[in-house]
This record gives structure tokens, sequence and C-alpha cells, in this order.
């Protein structure tokens, strides 16, 4: 579901190079292979049928360690009823995490 809601303000945006990354494997496999369960079938359909909206659309799976920065942003984005949008002033938390990603990326 939130790789669809990020595909769907991906779109809005009109964003049409993408990468959509998750730390869960099987979810980038199924999208990749175009295969599912058939409880997420309707779910990767829509995803699929959003897919042909990007010039470019790829999935990535990114271990949870590689990226704690995005998977702190899914956790939060999983708790709003409504779009957020940062577009100068970004959260001091979200900050905060990208500085000590970098710095661990550095060590």
């Amino acid at each position: 579901m939130t790789i669809r809601k990020a595909m769907v303000i991906a779109r809005q945006m009109g964003w049409k190079r993408v990468v959509f990354e998750s730390d869960c494997k099987q979810v980038v496999d199924m999208l990749n292979k175009n295969m599912g369960k058939a409880n997420l079938a309707t779910i990767l359909l829509d995803i699929r049928n959003l897919e042909g909206d990007f010039d470019e659309c790829c999935f990535s799976f990114t271990r949870r360690g590689n990226n704690f920065v995005s998977h702190h942003v899914a956790n939060f984005a999983t708790s709003l009823i409504d779009i957020a949008e940062w577009k100068c002033d970004f959260p001091v938390w979200l900050l905060d995490l990208v500085h000590a990603d970098s710095v661990e990326q550095l060590l």
C-alpha cells in the first residue's frame, strides 16, 4: 500500500523517472517478477497500472539497515491522514536522521 501511495503522489507531482525502494524483499520480488499472492493481487495490479504513468519506474530492495532514514519516513508516512509536503523547511527530526545517516556512511 505504501508503494502504491508513493506512486500516486509521484504521479501527482509530475515526476517521470522514479525509483521506489522498499525493505520488504518479498514485495519487491513480486513487483519485479510480475507475480503475487491472491490477497495482494488488487494492490499489485494498481501498482502495475500506475507504472505506465512514468517514463522510467523501477522497484528496488534496500535492507533496512542500509537506509535508516527511509525506514523512519515510511513509518511516519503510514500514520499520515493527508499528504505531507516539505518544500522549504524539513522537520528537525528528519534533518537529524539524515545527518546521522550521512555521518555513518562516511565512517
